[in-house]
């Protein structure tokens, strides 16, 4: 029972663990060949729906197909007084992207731009971000973790411990296995019809 519970933990890690590394490397993919963005929000303009620290996955979009309500990435507009919530007032480059909610839709074709606010700022952005702007749509966010990420040492620590754990992993199922095989050889299972038959002995005439 011991084994077979210390098997079945080792196969849960295993799966996690790929499970965490293919997922990754699908998002490595999508980031460097189909555009995704990978960001970690510096501010509190929109908590508490994104909490700053955390790290948003962001997907190109279509202009025409944002609407009222969607997350969207923006280049920040020339000359943008951005705020940021608790975090006060502050004045944006050109290079900055910023991630607030779309709240109103304007005309179409060449002339399509948005308005947008962050969820924790009382009031609308003050400016229309042109569709020229928009980078992509959000998708989902992981809170907190930005910062972490952020800093050297946990960065270290956190490729330290993924190691850690698949070496664990390979370990603990290595040994099952040697296990396994030793057990075999020391106990090896008749072959089918090769079943040993008892000596008989005929009586004899005394």
């Amino acid at each position: 029972m011991v084994r077979f519970v210390r098997r079945a933990g080792a196969t849960v890690v295993t799966v996690l663990l790929v499970t965490a590394l293919a997922g990754l490397a699908c998002l490595f993919w999508l980031v460097r060949h189909d555009g995704w963005l990978v960001q970690t929000v510096a501010t509190g303009s929109m908590e508490p729906t994104v909490p700053t620290g955390s790290v948003i996955v962001s997907r190109p979009v279509d202009p025409g197909d944002i609407e009222v309500g969607d997350v969207i990435v923006f280049r920040s507009p020339s000359g943008a007084t951005v705020s940021a919530g608790a975090d006060g007032v502050f004045e944006a480059t050109e290079a900055m992207l910023i991630t607030h909610r779309v709240v109103a839709v304007r005309g179409s074709g060449p002339d399509l731009s948005f308005r947008t606010k962050g969820d924790g700022n009382a009031n609308e952005d003050p400016w229309s971000v042109g569709a020229d702007l928009v980078r992509a749509r959000y998708v989902a966010h992981v809170p907190r973790i930005g910062a972490l990420l952020a800093s050297p040492d946990t960065r270290r620590w956190l490729f330290l411990g993924v190691a850690a754990i698949g070496c664990v992993v390979i370990v603990t199922e290595g040994r099952s296995v040697a296990r396994e095989l030793r057990s075999r050889r020391e106990h090896p299972e008749a072959a089918p019809g090769d079943e040993t038959v008892p000596a008989t002995t005929s009586p004899t005439d005394e």
